[in-house]
């Protein structure tokens, strides 16, 4: 796959001709690795040409492409071994926040409002940062994909004061709708999909993620053991500043709202 240049413009048989090509290789452990590289390598093409906002067949290319993508994330983080989960001793306000305003920035378009509050000022777990990114994402895609309303609330909040409670951070995605609970059950018990994907990652953290749901709003609550619950020295995080999250670290967010934004 050729890499766009500002001089060079794909010719669109020779995508298409990838395009076929990437779609028909079958995901397994032996092209995991070449198919997300070359994945990306062709939705950098196609954003690439000129004529890609009036261009139909582009378009479904590109989301064709991400909705591959994220699928093949969903298997990844359902499959990832416990051996390879690496937790660091994160701050999860800020970065909480930091992915809440990216996807509020990429949803706004759509009419749709990403809102954060916490009850604390320092919000300190142990956590692995890009897993944890890519789940509060997919909690925030979900919740943008069925909500029925505008605004989509994110909450931090530290819980277990009391001498009978396991102090915990508990972090609450809720939006206007209702819940599945049939469907959310039979997602839950295939392998690969999104929601064992996860669960999965909310198991790593030592955590729990949860579903509710009333008449009115839906909630998925994460929870996740305090730092000091983890019992053992963690490094600690040093996060990057805002604009280089958006650039480097938060690349997985176009893929994850792939379904919402269409394109």
């Amino acid at each position: 796959m050729s890499t766009q240049t500002a001089d060079f413009i794909e010719p669109m048989d020779e995508l298409q001709s990838a395009f076929r090509e990437l779609m028909a290789l079958p995901a397994g452990p032996e092209t995991e690795a070449r198919l997300r590289e070359e994945l990306h390598g062709l939705m950098s093409a196609i954003l690439g040409r000129a004529d890609f906002k009036g261009n139909p067949k582009l378009r479904h290319m590109l989301l064709a492409c991400r909705l591959r993508l994220r699928l093949l994330l969903h298997r990844l983080a359902a499959a990832q071994p416990e051996a390879r989960f690496a937790p660091q001793a994160c701050e999860l306000r800020e970065l909480s926040e930091d992915l809440s305003t990216a996807a509020d920035l990429l949803l706004s378009p759509l009419g749709r409002v990403v809102l954060f509050t916490s009850s604390h000022s320092v919000a300190e777990a142990a956590c692995a940062p890009r897993d944890f990114s890519w789940l509060l994402l997919e909690m925030l895609c979900n919740a943008a994909c069925h909500t029925q309303g505008e605004e989509i609330r994110v909450t931090l909040d530290k819980r277990g004061a009391g001498a009978r409670e396991t102090p915990c951070l508990l972090l609450s995605v809720a939006s206007e709708g209702q819940i599945e609970l049939p469907r959310l059950h039979a997602a839950a018990a295939r392998p690969g999909s999104g929601v064992s994907a996860m669960l999965r990652t909310a198991w790593l953290h030592r955590g729990s993620l949860l579903w509710y749901g009333d008449e009115a709003c839906v909630r998925c609550v994460l929870r996740l053991p305090l730092l000091e619950s983890y019992g053992s020295l963690l490094p600690v995080w040093d996060p990057p500043d805002f604009v280089q999250l958006l650039c480097d670290q938060l690349s997985p967010v176009y893929t994850a709202f792939s379904p919402c934004v269409g394109v």
